[in-house]
């Protein structure tokens, strides 16, 4: 058993579950009072930040693969692709937060759905992670 299989199984689902939960918690955090433009801000721009998220990790292990030379060259554009994967998830939470801290929304349902957007988030980590597990996976089996 691998460990990157492992890890995939663990991680995909997972995150899986956390971007279900935090896209169903929004979707009843704003009610039915939000305006298609704040609904299509809180739920459909984090999807943006995953496809981001993974051409960004993606493209980082494949420039990671051809700068690295050597032994050890995949674990390192594993390693870094990986950091791109937590440093794309962190940009796309503080993003949705700083434009979601202007809208005209109630304070407390702000902070309601910014909660639920961490859960979107780490759900993202996960995927994105797991997307790259299952890489590094066909990666040894091959």
């Amino acid at each position: 058993m691998n460990w990157y299989f492992l890890l995939m199984l663990v991680l995909f689902p997972v995150g899986l579950l956390l971007l279900l939960l935090g896209h169903r918690g929004k979707v009843n955090a704003l009610g039915q009072q939000a305006t298609p433009e704040i609904r299509q801000q809180a739920l459909w721009k984090p999807y943006q930040e995953l496809m981001l998220g993974f051409i960004f990790t993606f493209a980082g292990l494949y420039f990671a693969r051809r700068t690295f030379s050597g032994e050890m060259a995949w674990n390192l554009a594993l390693a870094t692709a990986a950091l791109i994967a937590l440093f794309s998830t962190g940009g796309a939470y503080a993003r949705f937060r700083a434009s979601w801290s202007t809208s005209e929304f109630p304070a407390a349902g702000k902070q309601r759905i910014i909660r639920y957007q961490q859960l979107f988030c780490l759900g993202l980590a996960s995927t994105l992670l797991a997307l790259l597990a299952a890489f590094a996976w066909q990666l040894t089996t091959s």
